[in-house]
């Protein structure tokens, strides 16, 4: 019996060769569940107005042009490729449609003033009751509040990414070859963000951040886990993500300003 993998490569093979739509479609049902996977990752930074529908059909049109674009001979993977595919022509979904307008702009600034001064004052990282009265709002009034920041910091850390309209491939995967050779750079960021997050967040915080990016758990999985909520790892989440935007975009601030 032919095995799931042969028939993929099979398919991808032909594919190449011949251009088929209806192969091409057989490859888009095979992966289509990573557009899914995805659109839930993204929607859990996004505020509510954003609907899922909107995300998975862009997501599918990114499959769509991951697949007739992708090019073996650069030595990457095509789940590394079609990952970035999906994800850009989601982002860039939500900056043609801008749901996010001038007023959600202003919030994110007065979000990251409140946030570096506290820092400044106390020594420290904020915690979310101290944000919350520094910004004037009890706790689940701030959780939305950060929901909506969040969105304004993740679209404007993805501006990398090409648009969906096929117009060149993402700058990143520029830099994506199959080496054994660490970029010196990449290790030293990777090392700083490493200590931020041993210094900067609680025990349950980093247990979150590995649950979710390293174990590629979800939010109600991650909760069964840890014995909480769902929707108050969302809100553990969200807290450690604009932190953590803050911390890289500070960085990139210091770095462009030093020789």
């Amino acid at each position: 019996m032919e095995s799931g993998g042969d028939k993929l490569s099979q398919l991808w093979q032909q594919y190449l060769q011949t251009r088929d739509i209806h192969t091409r479609n057989q490859i888009f049902l095979h992966y289509l569940p990573e557009v899914r996977y995805a659109a839930e990752r993204l929607a859990a930074r996004l505020p509510r107005s954003v609907q899922m529908d909107d995300l998975l059909s862009a997501g599918a049109v990114g499959l769509i042009h991951a697949i007739e674009r992708f090019a073996p001979a650069r030595n990457t993977k095509f789940e590394t490729y079609c990952t970035f595919r999906i994800q850009g022509a989601m982002l860039d979904m939500l900056r043609k449609n801008d749901f996010f307008g001038r007023l959600t702009r202003r919030k994110a600034r007065r979000y990251y003033t409140a946030l570096q001064k506290l820092e400044a004052v106390l020594g420290r990282p904020p915690t979310d009751e101290e944000l919350a009265a520094e910004l004037k709002m009890n706790l689940s009034e701030y959780y939305d509040y950060l929901k909506e920041v969040n969105t304004v910091h993740l679209l404007s850390l993805s501006r990398e990414f090409a648009g969906s309209d096929g117009q060149g491939d993402f700058s990143e995967l520029s830099g994506i070859t199959d080496t054994k050779s660490p970029d010196p750079a990449l290790q030293a960021q990777i090392h700083d963000l490493r200590e931020y997050i041993r210094s900067g967040f609680s025990r349950e915080e980093g247990l979150i951040l590995t649950l979710y990016y390293q174990e590629g758990m979800t939010m109600k999985e991650i909760g069964l886990a840890l014995g909480i909520s769902e929707s108050r790892v969302c809100q553990i989440h969200s807290s450690i993500y604009a932190r953590l935007c803050d911390c890289l975009h500070r960085k990139s601030s210091l770095e462009k300003l030093l020789p």
